[in-house]
């Protein structure tokens, strides 16, 4: 059941990390670090159970 978190994450993920690009084009550069940080930050944190020992 774990992964469907996962995966739902790894979508939810690409979505923002387009969002990120599209900001970085249109000179948002701090904006997109901000979407980058949190689109890691959550695949970190979907990730953490499934490799936790």
């Amino acid at each position: 059941m774990d992964f469907l978190f996962v995966i739902a994450t790894i979508l939810t993920g690409f979505y923002a990390a387009t969002f990120a690009y599209w900001l970085k084009q249109h000179g948002n550069s701090i904006g997109a670090w901000g979407v980058w940080t949190l689109v890691l930050l959550g695949l970190a944190v979907s990730i953490y159970p499934l490799v936790r020992f």
